[in-house]
């Protein structure tokens, strides 16, 4: 699978996860991984090339096309990325969520739209939503009888060292794809635990990012995200 160290790949899977297949494409041979982001108005588009040494010597290359946003503010947002590159540790993560937050922070800024003016809103189906708190085992007869659980847990001890582990409670291989998310968005002192129903449809292993999704979404909802605090604070010297 190309020349990229196994722990890169993991690196590279997880982001998949993360931020969703059809958003993200990943090269293992080349080493090239492309993400599309947006929010509201704006989208970007980030390619990232890793080089053999990352990350234990060079941070990967980054190139950064946006459509709706101020090209300055998107320079200024990405000036301190490779200065802040520490060997040794993943930053894909890292900078692609300074991306994001910069972005979301300039549509933020923008004055609202004169009346006449907005795009068409956007919207998702969920499959079979019920109103009134339905159980996926009252919706669908087929249903499993109880759901299966992703745990994971990462804790930082009072001598320095780590309390982390994961488990698959019916849900083969999801802890340990917790697990790692927790590694590299930086989350601490925290455990997750996702469940999830089986309601007649086989996903495959699209499974895992809708896991990985609904607990990065509690995780930025409980402001457990490293950096998230410090929003429009990131590195700043130029890539």
């Amino acid at each position: 699978m190309g020349g990229l160290l196994e722990d890169v790949q993991e690196e590279l899977c997880a982001i998949s996860a993360i931020y969703g297949d059809d958003a993200v494409d990943v090269d293992l041979d080349s080493g090239i991984c492309t993400v599309r982001l947006s929010s509201g108005s704006a989208s970007l588009t980030a390619g990232v090339l890793l080089p053999a040494d990352y990350p234990a010597v060079s941070p990967p290359h980054l190139e950064v096309a946006s459509t709706g946003m101020d090209d300055a503010v998107l320079d200024d947002c990405i000036a301190g990325l490779v200065e802040s590159f520490s060997p040794g540790e993943p930053v894909i993560f890292q900078w692609l969520e300074a991306l994001r937050m910069c972005m979301e922070d300039w549509v933020a800024d923008q004055p609202p739209p004169s009346p006449g003016e907005g795009g068409d809103e956007a919207t998702e189906a969920s499959d079979d939503a019920k109103p009134g708190g339905e159980l996926p085992s009252q919706a669908h007869p087929e249903a499993s009888p109880g759901p299966d659980l992703g745990i994971a847990y990462r804790f930082q001890m009072g001598n320095g060292t780590w309390a982390m582990d994961s488990d698959d409670d019916g849900e083969s291989a999801a802890g340990g794809r917790l697990l790692h998310l927790l590694q590299i968005t930086g989350a601490q002192d925290v455990c997750v635990v996702v469940s999830r129903w089986y309601g007649g449809i086989q996903l495959g292993p699209a499974r895992f990012t809708h896991i990985n999704n609904a607990a990065r979404q509690l995780l930025v909802q409980c402001d457990m995200l490293e950096g998230r605090n410090t929003k429009s604070k990131g590195p700043r010297s130029h890539a």
